[in-house]
């Protein structure tokens, strides 16, 4: 019972000790990076006269996407502004003064 016990285990536990191989993530280099159109209107592709005509609408006019463009251009914004706060700044004075008697 014990030999039975043994391998059943050994069985079970080997099961749980299987390596995953996760696929390679291509790394691009900066040529390739500009090479890419990443404005490109995928949809178009299909060639569907109404699916360009619906997603061209959506685009238009749908506000959270709209909203979330203009809030990423504030942050965007603001995020320019933080950069100028990150160095400390210099200043200095110096006077000299006299005075006369009468």
């Amino acid at each position: 019972m014990k030999i039975i016990l043994s391998i059943f285990l050994a069985f079970f536990l080997s099961a749980c000790g299987v390596k995953l191989s996760l696929p390679k993530e291509v790394d691009l280099t900066q040529e390739q990076m500009k090479d890419l159109n990443l404005t490109y209107d995928w949809y178009k592709s299909y060639d569907n006269a109404k699916l360009n005509e619906f997603l061209n609408f959506v685009l238009l006019n749908n506000s959270d996407i709209n909203i979330a463009r203009k809030t990423l251009l504030s942050a965007l914004a603001r995020a320019d502004l933080i950069d100028y706060d990150l160095y400390p700044t210099l200043s200095g004075n110096l006077g000299f003064g006299g005075d006369k008697d009468l």
